[in-house]
C-alpha cells in the first residue's frame, strides 16, 4: 500500500510539472497577442481597426461639429424637444444648460481608445511575416500613422494639454505640451507623405475607395 501511495505521489507531481507547458499553448478558438499579428490578413483586419477609429470619436458630435459652433459661422440652437448642449456652446454659457457641462466626456475615452488600436498596431509590425508583399509593411504603417496624427490633431485642438501616448501603456501619462503633439503629429504625416501611392480618388480602385493616399 505504500508503495502505490509513493506512485501516487510520484505521478501527480509528474503530472503538476507538466502542466504549465499544457496550459500555455494558443487557444485555438480565439483571438489573442500570441496567435494574431502573424500573417498579412491579420494587419489588415487591424488596420481596419484603425480606420474604424474614426468612427467611435464621434460620441455624440465630432470636432467639425463643435468647432462650427463655437465660431461665428453658425447660430446653434436646437428643435423643441432637443437639449440645449450646442446652444451653451454658442453662448459660451455654462447656465444655459447645466445637464452639458461634461459636453466631452464620451469623446475623450473613444479617442484613447482609437489612439490605442494604431500604437498596439504599430507596435506589431515587426512580428508580422510579410511574405512576398514586403511593400505593404510601410503602406500600413503610413495609413496608421496617418489615422493617429489626424485623431491627436483634434485632440489637441479641443483639450490643448494631453497625455501624448505613443505605444501601449497601462500607466498613467502626465499631460504633454501640445508643441509636443504637433511634433508627434508632423512627423507621422511626413512619414505618411513619403509611403503613400500619389492617387487621387478616382485613381483608386473601387476596393480600396476611402484609403488614405
Amino acid at each position: 500500500m505504500k508503495k502505490i501511495n509513493l506512485y501516487i505521489l510520484a505521478f501527480s507531481l509528474f503530472i503538476m510539472s507538466s502542466c504549465s507547458d499544457f496550459l500555455n499553448t494558443d487557444p485555438p478558438t480565439t483571438v489573442s497577442d500570441s496567435n494574431f499579428y502573424r500573417t498579412t490578413g491579420d494587419a489588415f483586419t487591424a488596420l481596419v481597426g484603425c480606420y474604424d477609429g474614426l468612427q467611435i470619436i464621434w460620441s455624440g458630435g465630432g470636432l467639425p461639429v463643435y468647432s462650427e459652433v463655437l465660431s461665428d459661422n453658425a447660430f446653434a440652437g436646437g428643435g423643441y424637444y432637443d437639449g440645449y448642449g450646442y446652444s451653451m456652446l454658442d453662448e459660451f454659457d455654462k447656465l444655459t444648460s447645466p445637464s452639458d457641462q461634461s459636453f466631452y466626456q464620451n469623446n475623450w475615452p473613444d479617442y484613447y481608445k482609437a489612439i490605442y488600436r494604431c500604437n498596439v498596431f504599430l507596435q506589431k509590425l515587426d512580428q508580422i511575416d510579410w511574405g512576398t508583399e514586403p511593400e505593404l509593411r510601410a503602406t500600413y504603417e503610413a495609413e496608421t500613422k496617418f489615422i493617429r496624427a489626424f485623431l491627436y490633431f483634434d485632440m489637441v485642438r479641443l483639450w490643448g494639454n494631453i497625455p501624448l501616448i505613443t505605444e501601449p501603456t497601462t500607466e498613467i501619462v502626465p499631460q504633454a505640451n501640445p508643441d509636443d503633439v504637433y511634433k508627434l503629429i508632423a512627423e507621422d504625416l511626413k512619414f505618411a507623405a513619403e509611403n503613400l501611392a500619389a492617387l487621387s480618388y478616382t485613381a483608386q480602385p473601387v476596393s480600396t475607395h476611402g484609403r488614405i493616399t
